[in-house]
């Protein structure tokens, strides 16, 4: 069984959207956080989620969040983890969320330098 992780960037973009989505409607708001959560938790280690982007690695795959169409996360395989490294709300291009997949996955690296 592969190890889960979150890194404190992804878990700063979930807080981040959570509170973008809490503006106009707080249940959703808690709703888009447990969903988000359990979709990573829950995903088997066996599935593999579609590649993120043909300009990042191949070990970089995307999850959507389950209710919330458009919103994603973005998951890096390497060795016996699984790393949520960044989270994104709908409306931004490839690139904006390619740049900010960058960052989760350097603190990745940093933290797990083994993985």
């Amino acid at each position: 069984m592969k190890t889960k992780v979150i890194v404190s960037i992804a878990e700063n973009q979930i807080d981040d959207i959570a509170d973008f989505i809490e503006a106009d409607n707080p249940e959703a708001s808690n709703r888009y956080v447990a969903n988000a959560l359990k979709a990573f938790h829950d995903l088997p280690d066996i599935r593999k989620p579609a590649r993120a982007s043909e300009t990042l690695p191949g070990d970089i795959r995307q999850l959507h969040v389950p209710g919330f169409g458009g919103y994603t996360l973005r998951l890096l395989y390497r060795g016996e983890y699984i790393a949520l490294v960044a989270a994104f709300r709908p409306g931004l291009t490839e690139g904006m969320r390619n740049r900010d997949t960058l960052p989760g996955l350097a603190e990745f690296g940093r933290d797990y330098p083994e993985g």
